[in-house]
């Protein structure tokens, strides 16, 4: 955390790999633009046209944080990126797993990788 503190201090940007689990997927940065059902679909099935999921998502998504509160296990960071991609992933897990006939490797990749969480890039930018 003191790379990140660093580089947020003097430059108020850090480009990291997080796990999705530390990101507040809840709150809508744009709370009056309404989440597009269509375009959600759409992504996931650009994103994850196999069965399986990749377990480093190569989607730059930003994020708004306090460099005073930022922990060795970070938890709620606020997206400021549209929230579209992140639903995707979920999506996609719940199309997956609730197929039926759905492979014993596919279930254990996705239930894997929503266990352990995804990887993201992300770009921190200080408040």
């Amino acid at each position: 955390m003191n790379k990140a503190k660093v580089a947020l201090e003097s430059h108020g940007t850090y480009i990291a790999s997080c796990n999705l689990y530390w990101l507040d997927c809840w709150k809508n940065p744009a709370p009056g633009v309404p989440l597009n059902r269509l375009r959600v679909q759409q992504l996931a099935d650009f994103y994850f046209p196999e069965d399986r999921p990749n377990n480093f998502f190569q989607k730059l998504l930003e994020v708004q944080v306090d460099v005073a509160a930022l922990t060795d296990q970070p938890s709620g960071l606020v997206v400021i990126s549209p929230l579209e991609i992140i639903h995707a992933i979920f999506l996609k897990a719940a199309e997956e797993l609730g197929k039926a006939g759905v492979s014993a490797a596919s279930k254990t990749a996705w239930k894997n990788a929503l266990i352990l969480g995804f990887n993201c890039l992300i770009v921190v930018f200080w408040s």
